[in-house]
């Protein structure tokens, strides 16, 4: 079964979760009910949660049935000056 316990393992960096007190930029009636932050080593290795069997099988139904609205979002660090 895959646990948010074991995408926390294979996260590298940054993990944080928290309830949204209020939207500051957002779109009339959007509201949300909390935020999740993961770095992963490289998009590969998020790739491969993502394609794998586990995920499909277990987690992926479970987030559709649960979430009225959703993003997922990809980001780099951009490089900025000193």
């Amino acid at each position: 079964m895959l646990h948010a316990s074991e995408a926390v393992r294979h996260c590298t960096g940054s993990f944080w979760v928290g309830n949204v007190r209020g939207m500051l930029a957002s779109s009339p009636g959007e509201s949300w009910d909390d935020i999740v932050v993961v770095r992963y080593s490289s998009f590969p290795a998020l790739r491969r949660i993502l394609e794998g069997a586990a995920y499909e099988v277990e987690a992926a139904p479970h987030r559709r049935a649960a979430l009225a609205d959703w993003r997922f979002i990809a980001t780099t660090v951009p490089g900025l000056p000193d």
